[in-house]
């Protein structure tokens, strides 16, 4: 029978098994050290992270018994190793993450670095340098400690519904509420009057907020109005979590697809030079989070069906109807459904392809009129792009593809391949709250329902 635990500091070793290799023992802190741990570790509540009992470990340091104070530098270390572990991978478990949560911290080794730091006289710098460092995270911490803030301090009060038609006091309300969020309308003779200044505040809410910016308390805005600070502080807690997940500085060069915005944007030199509108994944197919890059761009590309969708979709429409597959270009190749390039091919005229285990990709589309929809997420899972042709071009731009060039290859018909010289990083996004340029707090509906997910398990 197996041993299930160890007595001692060495387990008993099998024949012929090399010994374990010696523990380097945990530094010894100077008092420099211990305080800026103890700041570290007080400003994870600042960033969403789980909490630190910083009292406890404060009031352990002040031991007089040796062993005693010995012991709390241990579990100083102890809690200083775990704070970095939440900062380079998140405090989220792996292994609790949704599966399409395909954007992931590589692995790191948190007691290694830190030993590493202290042995060169840069616990401090190095405790510093554990955050993201992109403008987007320090600008997101700062919101989520205002919106923290407005929660302790009871948040702001409740809209009714039928405040476009003036209930009583409702109006009055409305203001208060769009003031506390930093949406004051301009003082009015006529506090209980609907009138033009308000609209105008509530149309910066609504555009800050995904909405259509009608100035009009439509059924969606009612419901973000009142969605309290409590939850926006838990979904920017949410955001700021993904953000450790992905890179500690974004490259200058790449592509984002942010799913619940359902907009892609291209950064060249570190700044967007090309945004667009994008259609993403339903509810029930979502478009996963992930990283990867850009390697071919392809025109005229067929489309091999996934089996699902020739199941489900494709095969049941032929069957009621015998020249439904020809019509449309569909023809059987071993075994599986493929659409011939064409103006019908749902990949429309150009594809971005990159590595990823979910199988999906970027593309044209011909359903243009999907655009002009508020709510995007309408897809099977790809992203399809509202200006391919542009970020065709831009991507190609480096490797002799004039615009006429590209313009004849497509009108060709032809399947091409054309492999980038370097690779394009392409990221999708999940961000439902975000920072932008100017400087200004966007919401974003959780349309899959992940930042309740992401909460539960943090």
């Amino acid at each position: 029978m197996l041993a299930t635990c160890l007595t001692g500091t060495v387990a008993a070793q099998a024949p012929g098994t090399p010994p374990p290799a010696a523990v380097e023992p945990p530094p010894r802190l100077s008092g420099q050290d211990e305080q800026a741990i103890l700041r570290a570790l007080t400003a994870a509540k600042d960033q969403g992270l789980p909490a630190f009992d910083v009292a406890a470990l404060a009031a352990g340091l002040k031991a007089k018994d040796p062993a005693a104070r010995e012991q709390a530098d241990q579990t100083l270390v102890e809690a200083a190793t775990r704070y970095a572990r939440f900062q380079r991978i998140g405090g989220s478990p792996p292994a609790r993450r949704n599966e399409a949560w395909g954007l992931a911290a590589p692995a790191y080794d948190a007691a290694a670095d830190l030993l590493a730091a202290h042995k060169a006289g840069r616990l401090a710098a190095w405790l510093g340098d554990l955050e993201p460092q992109g403008r987007e995270y320090k600008a997101l911490a700062e919101q989520y400690r205002r919106y923290r803030d407005a929660a302790s301090a009871g948040g702001w009060p409740v809209v009714p519904a039928g405040v476009q038609n003036g209930a009583k006091g409702s109006v009055v309300l409305l203001r208060q509420r769009l003031a506390a969020e930093g949406y004051a309308a301009p003082a009015a003779a006529k506090p209980a009057r609907f009138d033009p200044g308000l609209a105008d505040a509530l149309k910066a809410f609504q555009a800050r907020h995904g909405l259509a910016a009608s100035g009009r308390v439509d059924e969606r805005t009612l419901a973000a109005l009142n969605v309290t600070a409590e939850d926006r502080a838990a979904q920017i807690a949410a955001n700021l979590e993904r953000l450790r997940w992905g890179p500690r500085v974004p490259p200058p060069n790449r592509i984002e697809v942010d799913i619940p915005s359902a907009e892609a944007v291209l950064f060249e030199a570190g700044g967007p030079t090309l945004t667009m509108k994008v259609v993403v994944g339903d509810p029930k197919h979502q478009t996963p989070m992930l990283g990867s890059q850009v390697q071919y761009v392809i025109f005229n590309p067929p489309w091999n069906v996934p089996a699902s969708i020739a199941s489900k979709e494709i095969l049941p429409k032929a069957a009621r109807d015998r020249g439904y597959l020809a019509r449309h270009g569909y023809r059987r190749v071993n075994g599986q459904i493929r659409q011939a390039p064409g103006a019908r091919n749902a990949l429309g005229r150009i594809k971005f392809d990159f590595p990823n285990p979910y199988g999906v990709y970027l593309h044209d589309t011909p359903a243009r009129a999907l655009f002009a929809r508020d709510r995007r997420g309408l897809s099977h899972g790809c992203v399809r792009l509202e200006q391919p042709r542009a970020l065709a071009g831009k991507l190609l731009a480096g490797q002799s593809w004039t615009d006429d060039k590209i313009d004849k290859a497509i009108d060709a018909g032809k399947t091409r391949w054309i492999k980038l010289d370097q690779p394009a990083p392409v990221f999708i996004l999940y961000r439902t709250a975000y920072v932008d340029a100017d400087g200004q707090l966007n919401f974003r509906d959780d349309i899959y329902g992940w930042d309740a997910e992401l909460n539960a398990i943090m």
